[in-house]
């Protein structure tokens, strides 16, 4: 469980460049978390495929180790979910207004953080091989989450879809949560007129 912590606290460190949404043009974020997620994205076929020798492979091994400790046991891939994570960032910036994407984003760094560890912890009523404890955390913390970008009318929705998406979906939710709420926000901002 210490390790699930520490991952999580990573997970959730996500807030802080989603943030960023307040000083920064949309579309320079929207690169900056592009160049992140290629960064993973070839961290992690380099880990796989390279093997170095030297002082310096030796410090960045050492880093990866440490690194490849908060990642879940049966990841397939090293850091695919971070990939996955800043690859949705960069989606959402990209395709939907600023508040929304930060909205969204913050949904899947808080909301999803908090479904895992309370989950984990408190989880004894199953559902969808997830617990409904977690679920409800998962709400509460994309509601916290999204009220730091959008009016609650919007983040309810949002936060509702977020939870539904990590409850649900069977694929990477790191991907599907930002986008799906994301989307349904953008709709509802249109069609309820509540932005």
């Amino acid at each position: 469980m210490r390790y699930e912590v520490l991952r999580q606290l990573v997970h959730f460190s996500g807030i802080f460049l989603i943030l960023l949404s307040y000083f920064i043009n949309k579309l320079y974020l929207s690169m900056l978390f592009l160049f992140i997620s290629v960064f993973f994205f070839l961290y992690s076929i380099y880990i796989r495929k390279v093997k170095g020798h030297g002082f310096l492979y030796k410090i960045e091994h050492a880093l990866r180790n440490i690194a490849l400790k908060l990642e879940r046991k049966n990841a397939k891939k090293p850091f695919i979910g971070a990939f996955f994570f800043y690859f949705s960032l960069f989606l959402v910036f990209l395709l939907f207004p600023s508040r929304i994407a930060a909205a969204s984003g913050a949904m899947l760094a808080v909301g999803d953080s908090l479904s895992t560890l309370v989950g984990k912890r408190f989880g004894k009523h199953k559902i969808f091989k997830k617990s409904v404890e977690g679920s409800i955390a998962c709400f509460f913390g994309s509601f916290i989450g999204g009220m730091l970008f959008l009016p609650y009318h919007l983040v309810i929705i949002g936060s509702v879809v977020a939870t539904l998406v990590e409850l649900c979906i069977k694929i990477d939710d790191n991907l599907t949560i930002p986008l799906s709420s994301a989307f349904v926000m953008y709709l509802a901002s249109f069609t309820l007129n509540l932005l």
